[in-house]
């Protein structure tokens, strides 16, 4: 090994030192700030599944060191909520954020042991898989988006089985409910409101029954958003007063101009059967070729046309790009614990693993 490459090689080493010491704070033994060093360290350099094993070969480490490295993540006791609020305190200080976005995953694993597994419905495709769900909070800046949060599903038989509960260590907090309403937790949730609530959320609430109650909720939060929302969805022309969907409202002008043009809905629309009424913006874009079905939205953004709309979309995007580098590259379906505990050090790792070296190019 050159003399350069020594040098940067410890360079590196002396930042995520840095690094783990800031977001790894709360852990209150050196011990397990030592661990997280080192975890963060294997997850950037090992290749492929990243098991305890492979991960401390990696380092050159002794094989018995993969137990540790085991029982940090399932073990050990520590609190990730700090964890990821020091994280997004980090991330919006470093970066130019201009918008939350939430990503909806669904990680197939074999067995019936790990937390939160059970055969259900790829809501994607609508095929039948044996996996965990989850619900990733992203903090989308220029260029990229940083996962912050994340909460597990724990719907079927994990909502109502206790033994299953109490061999997984779930807490009698976390209460079963729908997938959609994980977004308001998300959005109610300590990382959050670290870094802000005057930024926009951008979301699909295409997947959720619940919809109507997501967004009617997020304007009582004064949470501004950009949804996109399935074509059923009722709204009430704020004018007229008439009910409708959305597909309906916008169908007479996504037939007068085909796509790529996006439509605004020329009037102010709201959600029928909740208090406030709140009013929104719907705009629409029919399906390439006159193919498949047409997309909406609904927005609240102060003074949000069609080009801002288009732009903020972009979040989306980067939040679904940083997805698939945690896929592949940091081991997000590599959980090999079976304990909720487990679980949120998992994610917690692999998204301070992600953030560390595109936080150091925004010093």
């Amino acid at each position: 090994m050159g003399s350069s490459e020594t040098g940067t090689r410890e360079e590196g080493d002396a930042a995520l030192r840095e690094f783990t010491a800031d977001v790894f704070g709360s852990l209150r033994r050196a011990e397990q700030r030592r661990w997280a060093q080192t975890h963060l360290r294997a997850l950037a350099r090992t290749p492929g599944r990243k098991t305890p094993l492979r991960l401390v070969r990696t380092l050159n480490l002794p094989p018995t060191a993969a137990k540790g490295l085991h029982q940090f993540v399932n073990a050990s006791p520590w609190d990730w909520r700090p964890v990821r609020s020091r994280l997004t305190g980090l991330v919006a200080a470093r970066v130019r954020p201009y918008a939350w976005t939430v990503a909806d995953v669904v990680v197939p694993k074999t067995g019936a042991h790990t937390v939160g597994v059970h055969a259900r419905t790829d809501p994607a495709d609508g095929r039948t898989v044996n996996a965990q769900r989850a619900l990733g909070l992203f903090l989308a800046a220029p260029g990229a988006a940083f996962p912050v949060d994340w909460h597990l599903v724990l719907d079927g038989p994990w909502a109502t089985d206790r033994s299953l509960r109490t061999r997984a260590r779930v807490p009698p907090t976390e209460l079963p409910r729908p997938a959609g309403l994980h977004v308001l937790d998300l959005a109610t949730g300590t990382p959050a409101r670290t870094a802000g609530t005057e930024l926009p959320w951008v979301l699909d609430l295409t997947r959720y029954a619940e919809a109507a109650t997501v967004l009617a909720a997020l304007s009582r939060l004064n949470r501004a958003v950009v949804a996109e929302v399935p074509a059923d969805l009722e709204l009430r022309h704020a004018r007229t007063g008439g009910i409708g969907t959305a597909g309906a409202l916008l169908e007479p002008l996504l037939l007068r101009r085909p796509y790529p043009a996006v439509h605004l809905h020329p009037g102010p629309v709201r959600l029928p059967g909740f208090a406030a009424e709140h009013p929104y913006r719907l705009l629409g874009c029919a399906p390439p070729g006159g193919n498949g079905p047409a997309r909406h939205w609904l927005t609240d953004v102060a003074g949000a046309g069609v080009e801002q709309v288009l732009a903020l979309l972009a979040a989306r995007a980067r939040g679904a790009e940083a997805l698939a580098v945690l896929r592949a590259r940091y081991g997000l379906a590599d959980f090999a614990g079976r304990s909720f505990p487990g679980w949120h050090h998992h994610m917690t790792l692999l998204s301070a693993a992600y953030a560390h070296p595109r936080l150091s190019a925004h010093p």
